[in-house]
C-alpha cells in the first residue's frame, strides 16, 4: 500500500520477494554508475554484499548504521 502511494508520486520502488539486502545492494551498485550514494542499513549482510559488488571505477558507496551516536 505504501510503496503505491510513493509510486503515484513520482517514487521509484521496488519490491524485493524475500531478503531485500541483495535488492539493495544491487540497486546502490547501479546508481553508483552515475553518482556517490549512501546506503543506511544495520545489517552486515548488507555492508558484506556491497563490498562484493562494488566497482571502484564508479562513484563511491557509503554505508552508514542506522544506529544513532549516543550523547554524552
Amino acid at each position: 500500500m505504501l510503496s503505491s502511494k510513493l509510486s503515484a508520486n513520482g517514487v521509484r520502488c521496488l519490491k524485493a520477494a524475500d531478503d531485500a539486502d541483495i535488492l539493495v545492494a544491487q540497486t546502490a551498485v547501479s546508481f553508483s554508475k552515475e553518482q556517490k550514494i549512501a546506503v543506511i542499513g544495520k545489517d552486515t549482510d548488507l555492508l558484506v554484499l556491497l563490498c562484493h559488488h562494488a566497482n571502484p571505477n564508479q562513484y563511491p558507496i557509503i554505508f552508514k548504521s542506522d544506529k544513532q551516536v549516543e550523547k554524552k
